[in-house]
């Protein structure tokens, strides 16, 4: 700490301090979820140069429940990590909320290595561990846990294509889980961008559920997107719908606010919203979902409304 206040009294430029507030509230389907929520979330990140090729970075966070009185509210160091060049390739290690592609398959805490190498075409490779927030099918994963990934990305013609490979091990304490995962994209209009991406686990982890018989090991997005909000812009607005059939053995902990039935083999839904730019630095995004576990009855219909302030 006595370093970092000695360089912010030689320069002001040597430390900077960027922030977001968050005010959401979530009208869920009361029969399988279970009521409304309502959550303010602040976000503080530091963000520092160490010398002319490693940076640092950390986020504070604190999300303040107001729908009930328990004393749940947090507050936690959820990123801090370091950015360089080591030999040619871009190094990033440290905490930091990993989201792969698109984070259909992962996207969540981890603490780990990552380097990646390239420009026309860039691969990267990641080992880490859980953190103990970890969602989605790791629902019992801790902190030693682990995690490898490996990727590459580049552009053909008009299209951006990717590939990932992911191993989790230890999830749901018993089961070692690894997931493929294809997916491309392109304008095929004037600011609309069509998306899609397919995915697929080398295991069936749910082979029953209440008497059903299992569901498949792949699994499939397809997106549409038209404009984007961008929030230092007064005005500005995205439109977006997506599609969705994801079984639990292809995916390890997704990214999306919609209820993913991971006990219940996975789900399958769609999505639709809109985000829009109040002023600058304030924006406005709704989401609708409309999700149905793989097996079993359990269904939700939910609305995000999210209000966002940057600074």
């Amino acid at each position: 700490l006595g370093v970092r206040v000695a360089k912010l009294e030689k320069g002001a430029d040597a430390v900077k301090i960027t922030g977001q507030i968050r005010m959401r509230y979530q009208d869920h389907d009361d029969k399988y979820v279970g009521g409304d929520k309502a959550d303010l979330r602040t976000r503080l990140w530091v963000t520092g140069q160490i010398n002319d090729d490693w940076t640092y970075t950390g986020m504070l966070e604190s999300t303040q429940n107001i729908s009930d009185n328990a004393g749940n509210d947090t507050v936690e160091l959820n990123r801090a990590y370091l950015n360089g060049k080591l030999g040619g390739m871009d190094v990033q290690v440290g905490r930091w909320d990993e989201v792969t592609a698109s984070g259909a398959v992962y996207d969540t805490w981890l603490d780990g290595i990552k380097v990646a190498y390239g420009k026309d075409v860039k691969v990267f490779a990641l080992a880490g561990k859980g953190a103990d927030s970890y969602t989605g099918l790791d629902i019992n994963c801790e902190s030693n846990d682990r995690v490898y990934i490996v990727g590459a990305e580049t552009k053909v013609g008009p299209v951006d294509v990717f590939a990932n490979w992911f191993r989790a091990e230890g999830v749901l304490a018993t089961v070692d889980q690894e997931v493929y995962d294809i997916g491309l994209g392109m304008d095929v209009a004037k600011d609309l961008r069509l998306t899609f991406e397919y995915m697929w686990g080398d295991k069936n982890y749910v082979k029953k559920y209440a008497g059903v018989d299992g569901v498949s090991k792949d699994g499939y997005i397809v997106g549409l997107n038209y404009k984007g909000a961008d929030a230092s812009v007064p005005g500005t607005y995205g439109v977006h719908a997506f599609y969705y059939d994801q079984p639990v053995n292809a995916f390890i902990s997704p990214t999306f606010d919609l209820t993913n039935f991971a006990a219940q083999g996975g789900y399958e839904g769609w999505s639709a919203g809109v985000d829009y730019t109040l002023a600058k630095n304030i924006q406005l995004c709704v989401n609708y979902y409309d999700t149905e576990a793989k097996v079993g009855p359990a269904e939700d219909q939910a609305i995000f409304s999210e209000l966002y302030f940057f600074f």
